[in-house]
C-alpha cells in the first residue's frame, strides 16, 4: 500500500465488509468526487476484509448504480484485504462479538478513514457515523487551513 499511495493525498476507507451497512456511505464518495479533487485528494481507496472476487462484484455494482445516476468513477479504487493483514497493520481489527460470529463475520475491520497527505497521516476517524464524504471533506478543509 505504501508504494501505491506514495506522493499522493489519499483517503483510505475501511468498511466491515462489502455489501454491509458500514459500506452504505460509499455512494457519497461517488457523488462528491469533484469536491474531493478540489481539496487535492488524488485517490479514495475503499477496502474491506473480503477477497478480490467479492470486492470486484461490489465495486461493479456500485459503479453501475453511480452510472445509472449519471456519475462516472474517476477517483475511487477498491481493494480487498482477504487475510486482514492491512487491517491488523492499521490496528483496526473489529472486536469479535457473538453477533458477528452468528453472521459468520470473522477478523473484520472497524469502519474507519485515514487521510494521508504525501505520506503523512493527517487524520484518523474511527467513528462509523463520521465517514461520509461531506463530513470528511469538512475535516480535510479544516486541516488544510491549520
Amino acid at each position: 500500500m505504501v508504494e501505491y499511495i506514495q506522493g499522493q493525498s489519499v483517503l483510505i476507507l475501511g468498511v466491515t465488509a462489502a455489501f454491509t451497512d458500514s459500506a452504505g456511505i460509499i455512494p457519497t464518495y461517488f457523488s462528491h468526487q469533484a469536491g474531493l479533487k478540489q481539496l487535492g485528494i488524488d485517490n479514495v481507496i475503499i477496502y474491506s476484509v473480503n477477497d478480490s472476487a467479492v470486492v470486484g462484484i461490489w465495486n461493479k455494482k456500485l459503479v453501475e448504480e453511480a452510472a445509472a445516476a449519471g456519475i462516472t468513477n474517476s477517483l475511487l479504487t477498491f481493494f480487498g484485504d482477504p487475510s486482514g493483514a492491512f487491517t491488523k497493520a492499521c490496528g483496526m481489527e473489529l472486536d469479535q462479538t457473538p453477533e458477528l460470529t452468528h453472521m459468520g463475520l470473522f477478523g473484520r475491520c472497524k469502519p474507519f478513514a485515514l487521510y494521508i497527505d504525501k505520506g503523512v497521516v493527517r487524520n484518523v476517524e474511527v467513528d462509523g457515523t463520521k465517514l461520509s464524504a461531506p463530513f470528511l471533506m469538512q475535516r480535510i478543509r479544516a486541516l488544510q487551513h491549520q
